[in-house]
């Protein structure tokens, strides 16, 4: 199965709330050095705040998965209530949306947060292209 067909499939299942995950250790990336998630959602600028508070507790979580080396979250400059995220996963693309997406913690976060949106959740995965074309300084550099 082509890998959109296979994502369509996943997440239409996804949303409906039925697990679809194969159990075992991911298969290795396509790319050495896995794949990125990048989501985009539009909620009312009166909710973001709101929004954020929920985000917090499921990026908390996210990011303890031993597969996850990369997590932020934007705020658009210039669009008020476009939030974006951006997650690198060391696994493969089918593996992110059979085993990855389906887990149950997130339930409780896109019941409470779905309703906020005001339009479609836009996502994108793409091999993520490693040296020398990453970088990144730490935050905790005084």
């Amino acid at each position: 199965m082509k890998a959109s067909a296979l994502l369509l499939s996943s997440l239409i299942t996804f949303a409906a709330g039925t697990s679809i995950s194969r159990p075992g250790t991911p298969p290795k990336p396509k790319s050495p050095y896995g794949v990125s998630l990048h989501a985009t959602i539009q909620i009312a600028p009166q909710n973001v705040t709101r929004f954020i508070e929920y985000a917090k507790d499921i990026v908390a979580t996210v990011i303890q998965e031993p597969l996850c080396h990369f997590f932020e979250l934007y705020l658009s400059a210039e669009e008020p209530g476009v939030i974006s995220w951006v997650e690198n996963w060391d696994a493969t693309l089918e593996w992110l949306v059979d085993v990855q997406l389906p887990k149950e913690y997130y339930k409780e976060y896109l019941e409470a947060t779905e309703p906020m949106y005001i339009g479609p959740r836009e996502m994108t995965f793409h091999n993520v292209a490693g040296p020398p074309f990453a970088f990144y300084k730490s935050w905790n550099k005084k």
